[in-house]
């Protein structure tokens, strides 16, 4: 057994951890209120920039992919202590590269324990992006995008498939893959592949301009619809609208990765400082102990050589 100075030694180290685990919990805990506030707030633009995409995404006059590899975009965090967090997204890439191959298959990681995690798995890193600030704008992460529409438009991917982790509440954050570019209709949480709409393909109105129809749109009723005409032509409009809302698409999933990502870390100091207080009730109890076996053998010693001088 250890002795009660070694037990208290250990308590006051356990004490100092547990006060900074709580420190990082209300750290946390304010950044995932803005992260999250910031997170619903975009969560209605890109619902109707999905149900857009999905209707535009037929009459797009692009080149069909030369090549047949496949480009993954990982979003994981640059810090660590977040429970499981990193640890989910990149099992379900890992999934989809051994699936699709690792010699046809390209990384491109955004975040430092991606880039760890990723380098290991045997395919190839093209490009890893570890600077962004913890509160991103659409402008911040254009570059990125800007890069992963360089690297589609090369033709050497059949599709660009991206990584994230959606947020659901602060207890919980469930890993997603989704097409963004080459099947805007695809979106597979958990690993399990969703069917593309057929019907979710505009059609062509009657005096030959495309008319597209906004029925999958929530947010209207059957009675109140809308139809989107472009002008000037479809050629001019529509490869920069797909542009445009395949990196609204990144800079949302982003949004929701840093949410889900205050929210695990959050969770996890809560459970390190409740973890940390009980170990100081058992190390407590076990110094009470030391101490009282330590008392009564002076009491036995004291006891022993007072008849031995009698």
């Amino acid at each position: 057994m250890a002795s009660g100075k070694e037990i208290k030694s250990r308590i006051k180290s356990i004490k100092n951890t547990g006060k900074i685990t709580k420190a990082m919990e209300l750290v946390s805990a304010a950044k995932m209120r803005k992260a999250v506030a910031r997170t619903f707030e975009a969560r209605a633009y890109a619902t109707a920039a999905e149900a857009l995409l999905k209707k535009i995404d037929g009459l797009a006059e692009q080149e069909k992919p030369k090549g047949n590899k496949l480009l993954l975009i990982v979003i994981t965090s640059n810090k660590g202590l977040c429970g499981g967090y990193n640890t989910q997204v990149l099992k379900l890439a890992a999934e989809r590269i051994k699936q699709y191959g690792r010699e046809r298959t390209d990384i491109v990681s955004i975040g430092s324990k991606g880039k760890i995690a990723l380098a290991r798995l045997g395919s190839s890193l093209i490009a890893s992006f570890t600077e962004l600030p913890e509160m991103p704008t659409s402008r911040d992460v254009a570059p990125i995008a800007n890069y992963i529409d360089k690297q589609y438009a090369s033709g050497e991917y059949a599709k660009v498939e991206l990584f994230y982790t959606h947020y659901v509440s602060a207890l919980t954050q469930t890993p997603t893959h989704k097409v963004i570019v080459g099947d805007t209709a695809a979106v597979i949480p958990d690993s399990e592949s969703a069917k593309h709409d057929p019907e979710s393909i505009a059609n062509v109105g009657s005096n030959g301009s495309p008319v597209l129809s906004a029925t999958d749109n929530p947010r209207m009723t059957q009675e109140s619809q809308t139809d989107y005409l472009i002008e000037p032509s479809q050629s001019t409009i529509l490869p920069n609208l797909l542009r445009h809302l395949s990196k609204q698409r990144f800079y949302h999933a982003l949004l929701e990765s840093l949410a889900s990502e205050h929210s695990a870390r959050m969770v996890a100091m809560k459970n390190a400082k409740e973890s940390a207080e009980e170990m100081i009730d058992e190390l407590g109890l076990a110094y009470n102990k030391a101490r009282q076996a330590s008392i009564t053998q002076e009491i036995s010693e004291i006891s022993a050589g007072m008849a031995a001088v009698s």
